[in-house]
């Protein structure tokens, strides 16, 4: 246990708090905050990024002609008006990408996007503008058991300034 001192002007008071005890002294007026030495086990956020699911610029290049990895970009239509997309890629906003990763046959997807519907393995490498869209398109995927799924972590705004150079 350890014990912080804050000053504060409140009169004598025992307060319980989540894995904290806070307590109002009246003389000299501070506040004793005791915290237990607990050790929680440490989260996984999702909104890190592992390395081993990004995809860099190179290997775009090299993605985009190749029929066994399905490039989706999740940003919305009016974003892909505005500045274009990665060549070979197919839009599936991020709003509507688990459902028609679920729910869409394989005839409608093939009629829709112009590729096959992917199976469970297939090789999925999600983008949007700057990376963060596409790292949750790639964690939606891996939710619904793709296991294949990556992100590219540069996105629209990598791509097209090396492009442009």
């Amino acid at each position: 246990m350890f014990t912080t001192r804050f000053a504060a002007f409140a009169s004598p008071r025992l307060f319980r708090l989540p894995c904290r005890f806070i307590q109002f002294e009246k003389t000299p007026q501070t506040v004793t905050t005791q915290q237990s030495t607990t050790n929680f086990p440490k989260r996984n956020f999702s909104s890190k990024m592992a390395e081993d699911k990004v995809v860099l610029y190179d290997d775009v290049l090299t993605y985009k002609d190749r029929k066994d990895v399905l490039l989706i970009d999740v940003r919305d239509p009016h974003e892909l008006q505005e500045t274009g997309q990665i060549p070979a890629s197919i839009n599936i906003p991020l709003a509507d990408l688990s459902n028609v990763l679920q729910n869409t046959s394989a005839a409608d997807f093939q009629s829709k996007y112009g590729r096959e519907l992917p199976d469970k393995n297939a090789n999925l490498v999600f983008s949007c503008k700057m990376g963060g869209r596409a790292n949750k398109g790639m964690e939606a995927a891996l939710k619904l058991g793709f296991t294949n799924a990556k992100f590219y972590k540069g996105s629209w705004l990598e791509w097209s300034t090396k492009q442009q150079s």
